[in-house]
């Protein structure tokens, strides 16, 4: 898979056939700064993501907190890059550091003299010194030596296909289709609010659903999981109905508790009269918010507003997520 994008360079890359690259960014909200990428993922105040450069070392030493140095003179030609587990904000980004695996693209960009810095790509595994990491590199663009003290932006990482992040994949799609409710042995709800239920055991596909992501439906707890606050996601839920009158109501409610409790709400009508059965297919569009997360989304059937009785049977769920969040 090939995608065009480019750097903060303004340099047009073209990863191979075995890559996909995502672009890192600084996001500048308020006092909040957010830099996006994979590998390192900071969400923290202005200055944070930012290290000093130490121009007149190039020891493999501990640089001192929120210091960074190379270990080249000539910092375009470094093959290590020795930077401080905490930044100048005192954030700890070893674990992050730490987890950029061999390949993965970065840059570190000067703060105060625009125009100055490097793009990366590590060449084997980040050691960790202690209170500092070693970073393996191999330069990729050279736009000149970041002057001594100027603070620099490490921003953004990228990685081979073998070790992709969720991050890049925004959609995908899985498919649970019920086997314990059935038309001999169906879900009764008698004038009731009972939870629907979908074992997965019919069917059960979720090879296309984005890798790393926790899968959208909890077969065991029999509920809607989400991810990251701000996702989106499609439901399509069909099933069969029978009733015991001429026309039978019911209510399809997706809860997720707390103060929200019910956030959506779609009316069953079962009229084709007492005994026959009636397909039905409800196309429902949500998001994720903190409470979703939290508490997952219960789905329930309920007749109480009406008193109706309904048999319900062969519950398929097709769920697709349309966005993944920023």
């Amino acid at each position: 898979m090939a995608i065009k994008t480019q750097d903060q360079f303004g340099e047009e890359l073209e990863p191979t056939a075995d890559e996909i690259w995502m672009n890192g960014q600084m996001n500048d909200t308020g006092n909040q700064v957010k830099i996006q990428g994979k590998n390192l993922p900071f969400e923290i105040k202005t200055g944070a993501g930012l290290w000093t450069m130490n121009a007149n070392s190039q020891t493999d030493s501990d640089p001192g907190t929120g210091v960074f140095k190379y270990n080249q003179n000539s910092q375009g030609t470094s093959t290590f890059i020795y930077l401080s587990r905490y930044d100048l904000m005192g954030q700890d980004t070893e674990a992050d550091i730490l987890a950029m695996p061999t390949g993965s693209r970065f840059s570190v960009v000067a703060s105060l003299s625009d125009g100055y810095g490097h793009q990366w790509q590590t060449t084997g595994a980040v050691v960790d010194g202690g209170d500092y990491m070693k970073i393996p590199v191999s330069n990729l663009v050279d736009l000149g030596n970041i002057p001594n003290n100027d603070n620099a932006k490490f921003e953004g990482a990228t990685q081979t296909s073998a070790t992709v992040s969720v991050s890049s994949q925004a959609t995908g799609w899985a498919n649970y289709e019920d086997s314990t409710y059935t038309s001999g042995s169906p879900l009764v709800v008698n004038n009731a609010r009972v939870k629907v239920t979908n074992d997965g055991v019919t069917s059960n596909i979720t090879s296309q659903w984005p890798s790393g992501a926790p899968d959208p439906w909890n077969t065991s707890t029999n509920k809607l999981i989400g991810e990251s606050d701000g996702d989106s996601y499609d439901i399509r839920i069909e099933f069969t109905c029978n009733n015991g009158a001429s026309v039978a109501y019911a209510d399809l409610e997706f809860d997720i508790g707390g103060a929200i409790g019910v956030f959506s709400t779609s009316l069953i009508t079962e009229a084709k009269g007492s005994g026959t059965s009636t397909d039905e297919t409800v196309m429902v569009s949500y998001f994720t918010g903190s409470t979703f997360i939290s508490n997952g989304c219960d789905i329930y059937l309920n007749t109480t507003p009406t008193g109706d009785n309904i048999s319900f049977w062969d519950f398929k769920f097709f769920i697709r997520r349309t966005h993944k969040a920023v």
